[in-house]
C-alpha cells in the first residue's frame, strides 16, 4: 500500500489548520482591540450622561421642582417624586401668557410691524 496520498492529506490539513488558526487569531485580537475601544468611548459617553443627569436633577431640585429619593449607600438616585403636573401646568400657562401680552409697545417705531 502507498501511504504517500495519505500522509500528503495529513500535511495539507496540518498546514492550512495552522494558516486559519493564524489568520483566524489575528483577526479575534483586532477585534477584541475594537471592542476594547468601543467599550471605552461608551463607558466615558456614559459618566458624561450620568454627570448631566445628576446637574439636571440638582437643578430640578434646587427650583422645588422635585423631590429626590437618595440611596444612603451609594448616593445615588432611586426615586424622582416630581410635581410633573405642575411643570407641565407652568409651562401651559407661560405659553397662554405670552399670546395675551403685546410687546410690541416697547419696541422702537422703526421695528413695530405695520398696523
Amino acid at each position: 500500500m502507498d501511504w504517500w496520498p495519505i500522509l500528503s492529506l495529513l500535511i495539507g490539513a496540518v498546514i492550512s489548520g495552522v494558516i486559519t488558526w493564524l489568520v483566524a487569531k489575528r483577526y479575534y485580537m483586532h477585534a477584541a482591540r475594537e471592542l476594547e475601544r468601543e467599550a471605552g468611548r461608551l463607558r466615558r459617553e456614559t459618566e458624561r450622561v450620568r454627570h448631566n443627569s445628576r446637574a439636571t436633577i440638582t437643578w430640578l431640585k434646587e427650583a422645588g421642582l422635585i423631590d429626590p429619593k437618595v440611596d444612603p449607600d451609594t448616593g445615588e438616585y432611586l426615586d424622582i417624586v416630581g410635581s410633573q403636573r405642575d411643570i407641565r401646568y407652568n409651562t401651559e400657562a407661560a405659553l397662554e401668557d405670552t399670546s395675551e401680552s403685546d410687546d410690541t409697545e416697547d419696541l422702537p417705531p422703526e421695528d413695530r410691524p405695520p398696523a
